[in-house]
């Protein structure tokens, strides 16, 4: 379903995971994504912030820092409440399809794990996730780690 749902991406995708690693398959879509001029939003936790939990790994979207059409945000550790995670998972395309799911983006959770995820297309509620996850950017909740403008 996430390849899916990325190599239908038109014009905009935003990602948001705790996690995210070892997804080959979609990065290398999110790449093709990129090269059709298609942006992209990546708000991940960060190693940093995740409290020893995320010690060590890099995203799976590391390759895709500093290209065009893609940026990166963080929730910074200043903005949380003591204790808080950037726990929520879901893919936004078009502002017109959401997956909203409990699987982080990594290769357990879409090949091995129980996970559970609700795929809405069309009506108000993904328009509803992306301008809701747009807001706390401009509200600077999220702080961009790397961007390359188009």
């Amino acid at each position: 379903m996430l390849l899916e749902l990325i190599q239908g991406a038109q014009h905009e995708i935003v990602i948001i995971s705790f996690a995210a690693f070892r997804i080959p398959d979609a990065l290398q879509s999110l790449e093709l994504s990129g090269t059709r001029g298609v942006q992209m939003h990546f708000i991940l936790e960060s190693s940093e912030d995740s409290e020893g939990r995320l010690r060590g790994r890099s995203t799976a979207f590391s390759p895709l820092i500093g290209t065009p059409n893609a940026t990166f945000y963080i929730w910074p550790h200043a903005k949380r409440p003591s204790g808080a995670l950037l726990h929520a998972k879901a893919v936004i395309i078009d502002r017109q399809t959401a997956l909203v799911t409990s699987a982080n983006m990594t290769e357990h959770a879409i090949s091995a794990n129980i996970e559970i995820g609700l795929l809405i297309r069309g009506g108000d509620a993904p328009v509803r996730i992306h301008d809701y996850v747009k807001a706390l950017i401009a509200a600077g909740e999220f702080a961009v780690v790397s961007r390359e403008a188009s």
